[in-house]
């Protein structure tokens, strides 16, 4: 259920494409002169030039000749296997070509860059208004319900004075709030989709919304704490918030883009033709009296339609638009038992602008002309060089011989080491704000205070202290400081305070598990993935090797050691000697 929540909050309205402007520049460079045409690498028709390691490695600032040297023999050398791997998937009769998806993927970037992201300069301003706005990190709770009805009675519970944990228990859909009183824990923005989580940083401490309406359903959202907001905690993370606030401003300036660019093109859904195609399905609907399907979508399909209607635009641009018949396939494209209510107007106008925007985007890229860059064109022919050796590596693995059970039984014994379970330690914690506060707490364990009733009245981390602070069995990658505190400590120890997420804990230690390797029945879904992988990679190195040794290519190396390695300093007395006999 967490995973549906992240995928209905993630918004329809052209997810990927919004995806594809944070860390992807997608510019076409200003072009420099790269002349040296000498060849270090050749395999068939393809070759690697100087001009072309020249061009790889511009600006690059190396330590020193020798890990300039290393570096760049190590990049021809990964070609060397590319291409051979390359000439191999020809010699096999294997094709590949670039499809729509990958296409409007690379369009998209360039597209971005050149309207949105070029456009963008973070300043310190912007920083520092991104970060009185979204800094630090808050601990929010969640409500997620299906239908409104059931958001506006539980909203009219919490107004009189019911606890929101408790409801976020019984009725929430998200499973993880279900047993943290709807807490996600201590998150930072961006973590969850921003349409979402933005709203926590428009509520004071312990105030929480009305119900509001997502992809996912209605919630209700409430402000727990807020931690990592001061001066400090800004310069401390100065270079972080500079990346956060240039993808908050990418985020918000591709919407701007987006909504800028429906408008342009005209972009109008016809509601008038859903309501006819709504009451059609209805009626097959209604005559199917035995297994009854739960939304009129799942009867929308090209059979109950002619062509005349299923060629109809039921949403219109400008300048033509998208047929039914497409539509139609975007319904299909639902999982079982995910498909949209056709009546539910929020989630078909978010279906109606991604469509629309799917469309758009891509068209506008190509009128731009963004498809005949050189680096379109490069980016294209990896794309395709890619697929081809990953079908080709993928003709390699199904030519290798089934694992027996003894081979994967020699493996595990063979990699032991690999295969343990590490040392745990299970803690019931306290979060404050101050270590005056934890000292307190400390204090009244020590006199004999219950800890599961001051973790559920003091802990700042409703997530734990909603079930008396339990923070369940962990490793020392998990809850470091805590476990690093615990060290040495027995059962029923009391601990603290530790600093650690911005907050101070007092902890009691519960439970302990030490370390130990793992049987292979244990282990066995780990030692099968670690056993392909060994396979797979040496599947490869002795296909590349063996291609190696029959010599079919050329490679150069000395052209790099001549041009970064600088020529032995010739003795005064050489040159003295020299002189002389001129």
């Amino acid at each position: 259920m967490l995973d549906d929540f992240k995928k209905s909050t993630c918004l329809i309205k052209l997810a990927a494409a919004a995806f594809l402007v944070f860390g992807c520049s997608g510019n076409e460079p200003i072009k420099k002169e790269f002349s040296d045409t000498r060849v270090i690498l050749r395999v068939g028709d393809k070759t690697l030039t100087m001009a072309d390691l020249d061009r790889k490695y511009d600006g690059i600032d190396f330590s020193g000749p020798d890990k300039e040297f290393e570096t760049k023999k190590e990049y021809v050398e990964q070609n060397l296997q590319r291409f051979l791997q390359l000439r191999g998937a020809i010699e096999a009769g294997i094709t590949a070509e670039m499809d729509s998806q990958a296409q409007n993927y690379y369009l998209l970037r360039k597209l971005y860059y050149e309207d949105v992201t070029s456009k963008i300069e973070v300043t310190e301003r912007d920083i520092r208004d991104f970060f009185e706005k979204y800094g630090g990190e808050v601990q929010f709770g969640l409500i997620a319900v299906r239908d409104s009805v059931l958001a506006d009675s539980l909203y009219g519970l919490l107004e009189n004075g019911a606890d929101f944990g408790e409801l976020a228990r019984e009725y929430t859909l998200i499973e993880i709030g279900k047993k943290r009183g709807g807490s996600f824990g201590y998150v930072r923005y961006g973590q969850y989709d921003s349409d979402l989580q933005g709203r926590a940083y428009d509520l004071k401490e312990r105030e929480y919304t009305k119900p509001f309406r997502t992809l996912g359903g209605w919630n209700i959202m409430i402000l727990y704490d807020r931690i990592k907001h001061s001066e400090a905690d800004l310069d401390e993370s100065l270079k972080n918030y500079e990346g956060w606030t240039s993808a908050y401003l990418q985020q918000e300036k591709t919407k701007e883009y987006q909504n800028r660019m429906l408008s342009d093109y005209g972009f109008e859904p016809d509601w008038d033709l859903l309501d006819s195609l709504i009451v059609m399905v209805d009626s097959v609907k209604r005559g199917k009296l035995k297994d009854s399907l739960p939304f009129s979508s799942l009867y929308l399909t090209v059979m109950v339609l002619d062509d005349e209607l299923l060629n109809r635009n039921i949403i219109r641009f400008h300048d033509g638009g998208i047929m039914i018949r497409s539509f139609i396939s975007r319904i299909e494209s639902f999982p079982p038992g995910k498909a949209p209510d056709l009546e539910d107007r929020f989630f078909m106008e978010n279906m109606f602008e991604d469509m629309a925007l799917r469309y758009v985007l891509p068209d506008l890229a190509v009128k731009k002309g963004l498809d005949t860059l050189q680096s379109f064109r490069e980016e294209s022919a990896h794309y395709v060089e890619n697929s081809l050796i990953q079908k080709f590596n993928e003709k390699l693995f199904s030519e290798m011989p089934s694992a027996s059970d003894g081979d994967l039984r020699e493996y595990h014994s063979r990699h032991q080491e690999n295969f343990i379970k590490p040392d745990q330690v299970r803690v019931s914690a306290i979060s404050v704000k101050t270590e005056k506060e934890a000292s307190d707490l400390l204090m009244k364990l020590k006199a004999g205070a219950n800890f599961i009733a001051l973790a559920s009245k003091y802990s700042t981390d409703k997530k734990t202290g909603s079930i008396g602070g339990d923070l369940g069995f962990f490793t020392v990658k998990r809850f470091t400081e805590i476990y690093q505190a615990a060290e040495g400590m027995g059962i029923g120890d009391l601990g603290g305070p530790v600093a650690m997420y911005g907050n101070y804990w007092i902890f009691k230690v519960t439970a302990r598990i030490a370390g130990q390797p793992k049987t292979f029945e244990m282990s066995r879904p780990d030692v099968q993935s670690a056993y392909w992988n060994e396979r797979r990679t040496e599947a490869i190195r002795t296909w590349v090797e063996s291609r190696i040794a029959n010599g079919d290519y050329f490679m150069d190396i000395e052209i790099l050691r001549n041009e970064n390695y600088p020529k032995p300093a010739v003795p005064e007395t050489e040159i003295n000697e020299t002189k002389e006999n001129k």
